[in-house]
């Protein structure tokens, strides 16, 4: 996992912002709702990054054209406008059961949000959990590592399972078959 890229924790929400203009023209302070990114890099309470969600921030290297944070999140993006709850991409620590509830806690007031998130970390970050952090990075990749064996199986045995249908079924056919080929063949004789 240390070559991948940490997940980050993307949130959009809603400010009232002054519109300065119809402002002035109205006398009055008029505001406006804008949507907003927030984006948190795990393990770094310090670094918080914050942009109004339409604006273009890179662009697209195929066709070269702007890309906007809503663009680029569509899913968290969507999950917003929905008025769902915007826990990011992962498996939330709630789901970790080696995790203690205060350790549930600092993690996110370190903005890691997920199992993916702790089991990314490096370096630095890494090092801002403290005591022990090497451990729980290793308990998450672990906990990933079981649950993508754990899919695995479960997705084998129920492709077992349906193979086992339709073996039963071409038997009974098979069976049905042979059946009413038997009475035809006994009147020829």
């Amino acid at each position: 996992m240390a070559d991948e890229i940490v997940p980050l924790h993307v949130e959009f929400y809603t400010e009232a912002v002054e519109n300065p203009g119809k402002s002035k023209q109205e006398g009055r302070p008029i505001f406006e709702d804008k949507e907003f990114v927030r984006i948190r890099f795990p393990g770094d309470k310090q670094r918080i990054h914050v942009a109004p969600a339409h604006e273009g921030y890179r662009r697209d290297p195929q066709t070269n054209q702007w890309i906007t944070y809503a663009q680029d999140f569509p899913k968290h993006y969507e999950n917003f406008k929905a008025g769902q709850e915007q826990v990011g991409d992962g498996t939330p620590l709630s789901e970790l059961p080696f995790l203690t509830e205060s350790k549930r806690k600092e993690l996110k007031a370190l903005n890691i949000f997920t199992a993916e998130q702790l089991a990314g970390l490096d370096g630095a970050f890494l090092r801002n959990l403290g005591m022990g952090a090497r451990e729980l990075k290793e308990q998450a990749e672990a906990y990933l590592s079981r649950a993508k064996d754990s899919a695995l199986e479960t997705r084998l045995a129920g492709e077992n399972a349906a193979l086992k249908e339709q073996l039963q079924s071409l038997q009974e056919q098979i069976t049905a078959m042979q059946a009413n080929a038997a009475p035809a063949s006994g009147k020829s004789e």
